[in-house]
């Protein structure tokens, strides 16, 4: 079985199209026989647990984990991973900027790595989130010595040996969190691979919405969150 772990936090209106093109697709992939199952994680957000809920009572293979309040995107993924039934797990994000076309790349890489990552190209995205993706990957380089060119992609795959190990270890909640999944999987000797993906910039995201003194501050948690990775690794 194939898993799809999303984390959604205030995604009323982008989930229900992912979810119609990721049922469409896996559907269909491979030859429309693979079992597959998608875990949709709410963040204690708007109106996306009941859209959620809505299309799950026609599609049996939609899963709602649903939290009263916030308690960031890492732990939604945490938890995401622990449910997951599948030998197979891929983590995506609920604006589809990965088209589900990309999910066959990861699933494949599998074969021979127990982790892959998705990596997009430098051009894409406003400059502004292109600067502090280049910016944050520089400090991740720093700090961890590592070689990884987009650890904040998300969009990853992981054989559920792997998935349920790394789960049962991590503490971060904020968007450190693709730090420490992979600090945990190169602790315990996890294959690790990037695969260059399609990607598309999708505007409606919280960051998107954020206003400067509100980005600045989030920037601000994740590099604290991410040092306390490095102490912890």
């Amino acid at each position: 079985m194939l898993s799809i772990v999303i984390p959604t936090f205030n995604e009323e209106k982008r989930i229900l199209p992912t979810l119609e093109a990721l049922t469409k697709f896996l559907g269909e992939f491979p030859r429309g026989r693979r079992e597959y199952e998608i875990l949709v994680v709410d963040d204690g957000s708007d109106a996306t647990a009941e859209i959620v809920r809505g299309f799950s009572k026609n599609n049996r293979r939609v899963r709602l984990i649903r939290f009263a309040r916030r308690i960031g995107k890492g732990a939604a993924v945490k938890r995401g991973l622990s449910a997951a039934r599948g030998s197979e797990i891929v983590v995506y994000d609920a604006d589809a900027a990965a088209p589900p076309s990309e999910i066959p790349k990861l699933v494949r890489a599998l074969r021979a790595y127990d982790v892959a990552v998705g990596v997009r190209r430098e051009s894409v995205g406003p400059l502004r989130r292109r600067l502090i993706r280049k910016a944050y990957n520089f400090l991740v380089r720093f700090l961890f010595g590592w070689r990884f060119r987009d650890t904040q992609c998300g969009f990853k795959a992981l054989r559920a040996a792997a998935a349920k190990k790394i789960a049962g270890e991590l503490r971060r909640g904020g968007y450190e969190f693709d730090v420490e999944l992979l600090a945990r999987a190169r602790k315990h000797g996890f294959s690790i691979v990037e695969i260059p993906v399609e990607w598309r910039h999708v505007p409606g995201g919280p960051i998107d919405s954020a206003s400067f003194s509100e980005s600045l501050a989030a920037a601000a948690r994740m590099i604290f969150g991410t040092v306390l990775v490095r102490l912890e690794a």
